[in-house]
């Protein structure tokens, strides 16, 4: 389901987990609600001093699996609103740094596109690795 590039993403960097975009947070959409508001604080604060370490993860993923997703798992939150065939881009690894960009007043933040489950499994590994 790999897709073009709208005209507000721009390719940022070629790193080691990859091509890295940024993306208008508009179109970026949370799978989690806030669950931790302390911990959300400690990352907006991380993010305020030495700025974003990591991207966020997302996945282009149909409103159709999403809407079938959050049947499953109704604590999930629900998908946007729109056809079943429209593709958005939904946050895989990377929630409370989405949540702190927004309450920062971010339009914009760095992600990486993954497009398979192993490949999102394996991106969200390693960046736990340097989380803080």
């Amino acid at each position: 389901m790999k897709r073009q590039l709208t005209q507000q993403e721009t390719l940022i960097a070629q790193t080691s987990w990859g091509v890295l975009l940024v993306a208008p947070l508009k179109d970026i959409h949370p799978l989690y609600p806030v669950n931790n508001p302390a911990y959300l604080e400690s990352v907006k604060s991380s993010i305020q001093k030495q700025g974003l370490i990591n991207p966020i993860v997302v996945m282009p993923v149909f409103i159709s699996d999403w809407k079938l997703l959050h049947k499953i798992n109704p604590d999930l939150l629900p998908p946007p609103e729109g056809p079943d065939d429209k593709v958005v881009l939904q946050i895989r690894c990377g929630n409370n740094r989405y949540y702190a960009a927004k309450e920062l007043g971010w339009k914009y933040i760095d992600t990486k596109r993954v497009y398979t489950q192993d490949e999102c499994n394996s991106v969200c590994k390693e960046m736990r690795k340097t989380c803080f």
